[in-house]
Formats: C-alpha cells, structure tokens, sequence
C-alpha cells in the first residue's frame, strides 16, 4: 500500500531526501547538507493531470537561492516545500503549485515560488512539462 503523500513529505523532510539542504540568503548562517543517495518517489505529489505531462529535467539556469522568510527567523526549525512547476516550451516556468510546506504558513512556499519564477530549463517541443522541486531550508 503505498504512502500518502503527506507521509512521504514528513519523510523526505526528516531524512532531508530528495534535493538536499540548500543554503539561503538573508539570514545569519546556513548549511547545505548533501544530496540523499536515497531514491525518493516525488510522483506522489502529481495530480492525475500532471502525471499526463512529461517530465523536465533540471533547470538550465537558476540563480542565487531562495531568501530565507523575514517571520521566519526566529523560529529557526529546518522547513521543506515540494512545489511543482509547469514549464512552458520556451522554458520558462509557468506556474506553480504548492504540493506540501512543513511548518506551514512562515513564508517558505512564498520565498521558493519567488525564486523558481526566475529559473529556466531547455526548451521542449511540448507544450507543457513538470518539474517537481524539493526544497529544505536550515538555519544555523
């Protein structure tokens, strides 16, 4: 029986799976921890609609990383967002969607929605790609 995706989330985010700790800026210190060599399914996350559309490979282009949220400072827990990106044929990403946030509600979703708007992958000849993005967030 397979596991809701709110488990696997719970999962990735206690066993910091999937893409790793990324360092963010604003805030005092960061840590980046390395990437898991644990497959992790993120397909759980897909809606059925998303599922019809093909895969995207990594971004081609992403700078900087996300801004570590300002409410969030002091509240230092590790926090993790699973978003998932449509990608238009051009590259440039689409839109998003919230698949999961832990804690939710100190602006993490927010700060990584505002970082992957600038990021661009390879141009495709579908109209429509996802990418699904794990991101954890660690202050020191």
């Amino acid at each position: 029986m397979p596991l809701n995706p709110r488990a696997l989330f719970r999962f990735a985010l206690l066993a910091g799976l999937s893409a790793g700790f990324t360092a963010c800026s604003s805030a005092p210190t960061y840590t980046t921890a390395p990437q898991s060599a644990v497959a992790f399914d993120d397909s759980a996350f897909l809606t059925d609609s998303e599922r019809a559309h093909p895969r995207a490979e990594g971004p081609i282009s992403r700078a900087g990383t996300p801004r570590y949220p300002d409410q969030a400072l002091n509240f230092g827990e590790p926090a993790t967002v699973v978003l998932v990106l449509t990608i238009g044929p051009k590259g440039q990403v689409v839109s998003t969607r919230i698949a999961a946030e832990e804690p939710e509600g100190w602006g993490f979703a927010a700060a990584t929605e505002e970082w992957v708007r600038q990021w661009t992958f390879a141009e495709s000849p579908y109209p429509e790609r996802v990418y699904v993005l794990t991101q954890h967030f660690l202050l020191q």
